[in-house]
C-alpha cells in the first residue's frame, strides 16, 4: 500500500478493542471490520455485527479532529463472494 500512498494499520489497538484495519488517505479515513458469513442468509447479520462493533468500541475515535472524512466499512466474505457496506461516521 505504500506505493499507492495509502497508510495502512492492521489490527490497530485502541481503548475499546482492536480494529481489523484502518486505511488512511490524505482526506479520508476508512475504519474496517471484516466478518465471514457461512451462509448467504447470514450476510445481513454479519453486516449488522460489524457496524455495531465499530460503533460500540469507538474504533473511529482516534481519527476524529484530524480534518478528515471518516468512513466505517464492513466487509463480509461469504461463499458467494465479497460484500461491503459503508457508512459515514457521525460524531455524537
Amino acid at each position: 500500500m505504500t506505493l499507492s500512498n495509502i497508510e495502512h494499520r492492521g489490527e490497530s489497538s485502541h481503548r475499546g478493542g482492536r480494529t481489523d484495519a484502518v486505511l488512511l488517505f490524505e482526506q479520508h479515513v476508512y475504519v474496517l471490520e471484516i466478518k465471514y458469513a457461512s451462509a448467504e442468509a447470514d450476510v445481513a447479520i454479519a453486516f449488522e455485527r460489524a457496524m455495531m462493533q465499530i460503533k460500540e468500541k469507538n474504533y473511529a475515535l482516534p481519527y476524529v479532529n484530524q480534518g478528515k472524512d471518516i468512513r466505517l466499512l464492513a466487509l463480509v466474505f461469504s461463499k458467494a463472494g465479497l460484500n461491503y457496506k459503508e457508512e459515514k461516521f457521525l460524531e455524537s
